[in-house]
């Protein structure tokens, strides 16, 4: 699981690089600059098991695995009693850039016979086939880990997933 917010402010720029009577390329790219406002994430990799029966039912022994999960730092100092004005510029003071690129082609290939632009201003934006490939969201944004974040393994071999279950219930209380 992963959730990430951000502000964001962007420059984009597009054009037409080819303009042919029977074809249309254009092309267009976004340059974002972001601000990460929260981050959360929770990770379960590695788990390996093996399936037993237990008085008839399917049961699965859990032999190793690692757990890991975090929440932003910027979260760490947010006070319930604080005005809004106070949270945001806590949240924002504890917050980090990051960056991230969008560029796409677009092939737009005419009818054939329409005339160009210049002989019938409405032909111009028919076409047969548009086909479009686009880059998003190549970039990285950046949280530092809060306080409480955690990350283990599973280290003590041969407990099923329901007991790994029923303590996880059992331990967390808030």
């Amino acid at each position: 699981m992963r959730s990430s917010n951000l502000l964001e402010g962007y420059l984009t720029y597009g054009q037409t690089i080819i303009d042919h009577p029977n074809y249309r390329l254009n092309g267009a790219f976004t340059i974002k600059l972001n601000r990460g406002l929260a981050g959360v994430q929770a990770n379960v990799e590695d788990v390996k098991q093996q399936e037993i029966s237990v008085n008839g039912e399917p049961e699965y022994l859990v032999s190793s695995g690692k757990i890991v999960y975090g929440y932003s730092a910027n979260l760490d100092p947010w006070e319930n009693n604080q005005g809004s004005n106070e949270k945001l510029k806590s949240l924002l003071n504890g917050s980090r850039y990051g960056f991230s690129l969008d560029a796409g082609l677009e092939l737009i290939i005419k009818p054939p016979g329409v005339p160009g632009y210049m002989d019938d201003e409405e032909s111009y934006f028919d076409y047969d086939w548009k086909i479009g490939a686009s880059l998003i969201d190549v970039g990285r944004s950046q949280y530092n880990y809060g306080e409480n974040s955690r990350q283990g393994s599973i280290v003590a071999p041969g407990f099923t997933a329901n007991e790994l279950a029923l303590k996880f219930d059992s331990t967390i209380t808030g």
